[in-house]
């Protein structure tokens, strides 16, 4: 039985990757990654995907004592293509019909009887849940490709065979300049001559005799009125029918993360939404549902419905400064988007959190908890619900909070995969004082450190240390304004070793020497 989810199949491939290549005893093998800096989102069970490939890579590294192993990818519509090659001795031409039967042996007399064993059967069948094939290209003493084909969504909510008028055209969402390169690419090599649609066009014209071999959009090129055309494109059967090659912006290339090394913390529950449903979701709102802002500071209130106004200029925004205030008004209200601080009068954060979380109607909105709290390992697991994730007040800037509303709408990390997050930065808040390593982190969350690197980015919209070397300046301005300590006490009080470092960390983010900012925040006291 599988358990699809909607995600991106580059992740998993390349911690698929990293497993093998780096467990490969061989040094005579060459692992080779070819996979795009983008893929699109795919409907898959990540468990059984994974195996696929784990069990394609393993018996590639079992055959291949010299040469390459090489895991590919490729867009080719109405198909994602993934392919494992390797320089092993081959398959003999009678047995490749029957390679993928159980117990088939591989015909390499210099193994002796060295089994396929269920593996290839096994990965078939996984295949073939998914509606995808296999096949097999391979010359005995030249190597070996397996190849499997798993077909892209669609906004229909059915697989379709592609129809045999389907044209060479592919019909691009798009009404910015220039074409998205990651598309304009794919359309290049499989020779597809493009057809932009975008607002104002009469769309039943331009349609009227065009059956496109695929629907593509690219998420970092969209804007507000590519949302309402894709609405409006998908009354078009020829096009809702169409594979639906969607570039969505969590890409690992898009956020600068180490994915190398990842290990797996994989969710597990089944969303029995369609795509169609997984990409309406995508968007905090269509202008109508309001942003809903829960903060008792007003000023803090006043900068973040700045920020949300230039962020989502076509959404009302609902401000309240009572817990109990927010949840009265919930019981009647949909929001889009939640912004959320932790310590109100009324009903705290947490209290607020726990009644959306409950409440049918918005059980799934995302929620931002935005709040300067230090978080103890309880109220750690009080966030522990899908969807939240948790801002430091001060930490990002205007453009890097912007961003994290933006991407708040969209499917993000896995809850169990979420908390680890958030008990690391529980983690700093208790020990940024202390020198410890990013191992030691990532120890005590119970990750390995290039995982935890990588979903701290996904999260946060920062790298881990960055975000560490922020907080450590707040807690110092903080303590610049309250204290008569030196500089240089304070540096070591916040977690820095060397004071000129500390110096230039704070001039960098802050814009000022120490010093300054002590003297400015002093003279503008009553």
């Amino acid at each position: 039985k599988l358990y699809p989810e909607t995600i991106s199949p580059r992740p998993l491939m390349l911690e698929t990757f990293e497993t093998m290549r780096t467990a490969c005893a061989s040094p005579q093998v060459e692992w080779r990654w070819n996979v795009p800096e983008r893929l699109p989102w795919m409907q898959i069970d990540p468990a059984r995907f994974k195996q696929i490939l784990l069990n394609l890579l393993s018996n590639a590294e079992k055959f291949t004592d010299s040469g390459h192993i090489e895991l590919g990818c490729a867009v080719e519509p109405p198909n994602l293509h993934l392919w494992v090659e390797d320089t092993g001795p081959g398959i003999v031409e009678e047995l490749q019909a029957r390679i993928f039967e159980p117990f088939v042996t591989s015909g390499i007399s210099h193994r002796g009887e060295e089994g396929i064993g269920l593996g290839l059967a096994i990965t078939r069948r996984f295949v073939a849940l998914h509606k995808g094939s296999m096949r097999l290209d391979s010359n005995p003493g030249r190597g070996s490709t397996f190849h499997v084909y798993l077909p892209l969504p669609n906004l229909s909510g059915k697989t379709i065979a592609l129809p045999e008028g389907a044209q060479r055209v592919l019909l691009v969402v798009s009404s910015r300049n220039p074409l998205s390169p990651v598309v304009e690419e794919m359309a290049a090599r499989q020779e597809l001559r493009v057809l932009r649609v975008s607002t104002g066009m009469d769309l039943t014209s331009a349609l009227r005799d065009v059956h496109p071999v695929a629907l593509a959009w690219d998420m970092l090129t969209a804007g507000q009125a590519d949302w309402a055309l894709l609405e409006e494109l998908q009354r078009f059967p020829s096009v809702a029918q169409s594979p639906f090659i969607l570039f969505a912006q969590d890409e690992l290339a898009q956020r600068g993360a180490d994915p190398s090394g990842l290990t797996g913390v994989v969710s597990k529950p089944y969303d029995s939404r369609s795509f169609k449903e997984i990409v309406q979701s995508m968007h905090p709102g269509y202008g109508t549902e309001p942003i809903l802002i829960v903060e008792d500071h007003l000023k803090e209130c006043e900068a973040l419905v700045q920020v949300v106004s230039e962020t989502f200029p076509e959404s009302p925004i609902r401000c309240f400064h009572d817990g109990k205030e927010a949840v009265d008004w919930l019981i009647n209200h949909t929001p889009s988007l939640i912004l959320l601080d932790l310590m109100l009068p009324g009903k705290s954060g947490f209290e607020v959190l726990d009644f959306v979380r409950s409440h049918p109607a918005i059980a799934q909105k995302p929620v931002v908890v935005v709040s300067g709290k230090k978080l103890t390992p309880e109220e750690i697991e009080r966030l522990d619900y899908n969807r939240v994730s948790y801002q430091v007040k001060q930490v990002l800037s205007r453009v890097e909070f912007a961003a994290v509303l933006q991407r708040a709408g969209e499917p993000g990390l896995p809850q169990v995969t979420s908390v680890a997050v958030k008990r690391a930065i529980g983690y700093i808040h208790n020990h940024y004082g202390e020198s410890f390593s990013r191992q030691e982190l990532a120890r005590a969350i119970g990750v390995s450190e290039s995982y935890l690197s990588h979903i701290f980015h996904e999260e946060m919209g920062l790298p881990l240390w960055e975000f560490l070397t922020r907080y450590r300046i707040l807690e110092a301005q903080r303590m610049l304004l309250t204290s008569s300590l030196p500089v240089r006490q304070i540096a070591a009080e916040v977690g820095f070793e060397d004071a000129a470092y500390f110096s230039r960390a704070f001039q960098r983010v802050v814009g000022q020497s120490p010093r300054e900012f002590r003297q400015s925040g002093l003279n503008s006291l009553p």
